[in-house]
């Protein structure tokens, strides 16, 4: 074989160009994006910490994740440390949950069958989920913040004795 006569070349390999799991509808982050959908269009807030709550107690083994709003916090979190601690379980992470302002809105509480400490991937998932509960808080507080201001006015006749339609 003379030098114009090597081995037969292979074809180049096409690129492929494959998307981030981030983007993937079935990835990891598709139900916290669902979440974001939830709070943007306005769902209930018991609705929205209750799925956030399910989302830790799904990912994260042997744990049961909860929030506690602050209009009486202090009791609540001793109710709640005394009942985990009753059925045996032990405090995994607690986390205040603050606003924009740094104002607390709330606690999120979770409690697990072993005494251990989250992994740093645990960390970083309990962390966007403290997001995602502020802004659901953050949320509901701008919209009942701005119902208390229109009722402080005038009341309108069609409205009296009736209570705001918070959207």
């Amino acid at each position: 074989m003379g030098d114009n006569e090597s081995s037969p070349k292979r074809m180049p390999r096409r690129p492929i160009f494959r998307r981030p799991d981030a983007d993937n509808i079935y990835g990891p982050q598709a139900e916290e994006r669902q979440v974001l959908e939830q709070i943007v269009l306005g769902a209930p807030l018991p609705q929205t910490l209750n799925r956030l709550c399910t989302m830790i107690d799904n990912t994260i083994v042997n744990v049961v994740a909860m929030v506690s709003l602050p209009d009486d916090e202090d009791a609540n979190i001793y109710v709640s440390a005394e009942t985990a601690a009753q059925v045996g379980l032990k405090l995994f992470s607690s986390i205040a949950i603050l606003s924009r302002d740094h104002i607390l809105l709330g606690t999120l509480e979770i409690y697990g069958c072993d005494p251990r400490l989250p992994t740093p991937d645990e960390i970083q998932f309990i962390d966007r989920v403290v997001r995602l509960a502020a802004l659901a808080l953050q949320r509901h507080k701008d919209a009942h913040g701005r119902s208390f201001r229109r009722s402080e006015g005038a009341i309108d006749e069609s409205t009296s004795g009736k209570e705001p339609f918070i959207n």
